[in-house]
């Protein structure tokens, strides 16, 4: 069984071996969340190298982070002061002894072939406007996730909408309401009246509702605060 987490890999060193399509992936999606990313292979696919040349003078679109490749074959000491490693070749053995190293040296390590080989797995996941959305199968059938990742990508369209109004909202509140209980329960129930309004409703239509909701709560809040002050 795995423990589900969004790891902060800003910055950090994460090493993929391999140059093939899945190794380049592996690569992006790392790039995308910051990481300085060092690719080891001897040869490196059409699309690593479209990741190698898009780094100047910028990185791909969205990305944080910097990539360099190392035209060799993985050695023993590669992984030295990494934080993630990535084993990514068509080769199984090679793929294992990159785990082996991992291990040894206490480094989380996602292995594409054997999958299990690995001490951790990478869901089918997306990100829009500060919602993350990820979906595993624990690595039973990763085909599956990602199609149950797409139907949930369709189904919450409007919620980075809903989010960026919420954190809004939560500022809001936070000076109206000093209490944390009090708060939290009001965004709870914020949220909850507004979420299909976000899902379904006209693009512009949900923003002014949730700020007429806002509105109407912050004015029932007021009058009960009045009414505690007056006493009986």
């Amino acid at each position: 069984m795995f423990y589900p987490a969004f790891i902060e890999i800003y910055g950090r060193k994460c090493v993929v071996v391999g140059g093939g399509e899945v190794a380049a992936r592996k690569a992006k999606t790392l790039l995308l969340a910051g990481a300085e990313v060092v690719v080891i292979a001897p040869t490196i696919c059409a699309r690593m190298k479209k990741l190698l040349a898009h780094q100047t003078p910028a990185p791909p679109a969205g990305a944080s982070g910097r990539i360099e490749h190392v035209a060799r074959r993985y050695r023993k000491g590669d992984l030295r002061s990494a934080f993630i490693a990535v084993a990514a070749t068509d080769d199984p053995g090679a793929n294992l002894s990159v785990c082996r190293d991992a291990e040894r040296l206490g480094i989380l390590v996602n292995c594409a072939s054997p999958p299990d080989a690995g001490n951790f797995i990478v869901p089918s996941a997306s990100e829009r406007g500060g919602l993350s959305i990820a979906v595993s199968t624990a690595g039973k059938c990763p085909a599956l996730s990602k199609l149950i990742r797409r139907e949930l990508d369709d189904y919450t369209s409007g919620y980075p909408a809903l989010l960026a109004f919420l954190e809004d909202a939560r500022a809001r509140l936070r000076e109206a309401m000093p209490g944390e209980r009090d708060r939290a329960a009001a965004l709870d129930n914020l949220a909850a009246r507004l979420m299909e309004a976000f899902r379904t409703g006209p693009e512009k239509k949900a923003p002014k509702l949730a700020e007429k909701e806002l509105n109407r709560y912050f004015s029932f809040t007021r009058k009960k605060s009045r009414q505690r002050k007056a006493g009986p």
